[in-house]
C-alpha cells in the first residue's frame, strides 16, 4: 500500500531522535493521502457508471451495482486513513 512506504523513514527519523525530520514525513505523508484519496475517489465516483459498462454489468442490476460500487469508492479515504495510521 502507498501509505506503509512512510512507515520506514519516519522510524529511521524516530530512532535517529530527528523529530523534525519526522514530523516533516509525517505531514507529507498526511498531504500525499489526502490528495491520493480525493483524487482516487473522485475519478472513481465520476467513472463508476462507465466502469459498469466496461465489465458488461446487466442492465438488471446495474442501479444496485452503481450504488454498491459508488458507496464503495466513496470509502476510499476512510480505508486509505486507517492504513496510513496504523503503522
Amino acid at each position: 500500500m502507498v501509505c506503509a512506504g512512510f512507515s520506514i523513514p519516519v522510524a529511521q527519523s524516530f530512532g535517529g531522535r530527528d523529530y523534525g525530520l519526522m514530523r516533516r514525513y509525517v505531514a507529507k505523508a498526511l498531504r500525499g493521502w489526502a490528495v491520493l484519496a480525493v483524487v482516487l475517489t473522485l475519478l472513481g465516483s465520476l467513472f463508476c457508471g462507465g466502469i459498469l459498462r466496461l465489465v458488461n454489468t446487466p442492465s438488471e442490476v446495474f442501479g444496485d451495482a452503481w450504488t454498491f460500487l459508488l458507496l464503495q469508492l466513496l470509502t476510499i479515504p476512510l480505508t486509505m486513513g486507517y492504513a496510513l495510521l496504523s503503522w
